[in-house]
C-alpha cells in the first residue's frame, strides 16, 4: 500500500502519508467541519497523527458518544483544532443480500465454463 488509508465512509476523507487530505466527500464529516484537499491532520485528541490513532479515536467515539474527536489541522501555514460530532465508527461498503430480489451476483460470480476448440 502507498500509505493511504480510506476514512471516505466515516469521515468522508482519503488520507496520505503523514495525514496529508487528498480527497474530501462532499457533504461529510470532514467537509463540514472545514477539512480540504492539501490540509494535514498533524494530530488526534492531542497525539501525534497516525492512522491507527484516529482509528482508535473513532471507535472510542462510538463506545462513549459524550466523546468527540480532535483533529489539529494545518492548512498552508495556519493552525486549528476542529472537534467532530461523529460516533459511527469505522465504516467501509460492504454488499448486503436483499431478501426477495433476484441473486444475480451469484449467477455473474460462477466460474466460466472451458471455450470449445475452434474448428479451422
Amino acid at each position: 500500500m502507498d500509505g493511504k488509508q480510506d476514512f471516505l465512509y466515516s469521515l468522508g476523507v482519503i488520507l496520505g502519508k503523514n495525514g496529508k487530505v487528498g480527497e474530501v466527500f462532499w457533504d461529510s464529516v470532514a467537509f463540514k467541519a472545514g477539512v480540504a484537499p492539501g490540509m494535514t491532520i498533524v494530530a488526534v485528541n492531542g497525539k501525534a497523527y497516525t492512522h491507527g490513532r484516529l482509528q482508535d479515536a473513532l471507535k472510542a467515539a462510538k463506545a462513549d458518544p459524550k466523546l468527540p474527536t480532535e483533529l489539529l489541522i494545518r492548512g498552508a501555514d495556519t493552525f486549528s483544532t476542529i472537534r467532530l460530532d461523529y460516533h459511527d465508527g469505522l465504516r467501509y461498503p460492504h454488499l448486503e443480500r436483499i431478501e426477495k430480489a433476484p441473486d444475480l451476483l451469484s449467477s455473474i460470480l460462477q466460474p466460466r465454463l472451458p471455450l470449445p476448440p475452434v474448428k479451422k
